[in-house]
């Protein structure tokens, strides 16, 4: 099931291993339970044969990957595909539901592309002794200035600016389906004040709905790449 990622009895240690002989992969979960015994991979759950319980074919349950030879139990894994998008290659706009895009402090129209475009960074943390363990991080980050990230402005101030990506303020960023951008698996979120600045709130209390728009660019030059139709997502007052 889908839980809070700083559950770390649920979260466990996931894995992607492959590709295999035909280029698909399988996800496998390193829990304490487990380390002992088969490896454990996603696959689809096909139902009981009880005529009260019918296969449910999109729900998902967790299986050995390859079960010994002396076991009669049920094994194998799911074939997953890695599908490459366009973020990776011009960036993308965090866009308002009126059209504004986010600069990092302010927002504003979605007319200069190169000062609004964001990416994704994964910080690896290591650990501080036997107590503190290795972790990694996510950080949001200027497209074109890469040592330039959103940074949660510590204190009563309740802001945020562009700062230092090795500032500890700008680790554990994260945007949600539901259009929130937040920090620390979604206890403080980003918020638009009546001046168009940003500010942070606890997200229980307010958030400013974002959404990711993909330049058509990067759209164009993945499907040049990869040899399908172009067409990106167009971002409102943003040129094309």
């Amino acid at each position: 099931r889908v839980g809070r990622c700083r559950d770390a009895k649920q979260r466990g240690r996931w894995i992607l291993l492959g590709p295999n002989e035909k280029g698909y992969f399988k996800l496998s979960n390193f829990q304490k339970k487990y380390q002992k015994k088969t490896r454990q991979c996603l696959t689809r759950y096909k139902g009981s044969r009880r005529p009260s319980s019918p296969p449910v074919r999109n729900s998902a349950t967790m299986q050995p990957c390859r079960a010994p030879p002396s076991s009669a139990s049920s094994s194998g894994y799911v074939q997953l595909n890695i599908v490459e998008t366009a973020i990776h290659d011009a960036g993308f706009y965090l866009v308002t539901a009126d059209g504004t895009c986010f600069d990092g402090a302010a927002f504003r129209k979605c007319e200069s592309r190169d000062g609004l475009l964001w990416g994704v960074g994964i910080e690896f943390l290591a650990g501080r002794g036997s107590r503190d363990a290795a972790a990694l991080t996510r950080v949001l980050y200027k497209f074109f200035r890469t040592g330039e990230c959103l940074v949660a402005v510590p204190g009563r101030r309740n802001a945020v600016k562009m700062g230092s990506c090795k500032s500890r303020h700008a680790r554990s960023w994260g945007l949600s389906e539901d259009g929130r951008l937040s920090r620390d698996n979604g206890r403080t979120c980003v918020v638009r004040l009546v001046n168009n600045l940003a500010g942070t709130r606890p997200c229980r209390e307010a958030y400013e709905h974002l959404s990711v728009h993909i330049p058509q660019e990067a759209e164009n030059a993945r499907a040049k790449r990869t040899g399908q139709s172009g067409g990106g997502k167009k971002v409102p007052g943003g040129r094309q």
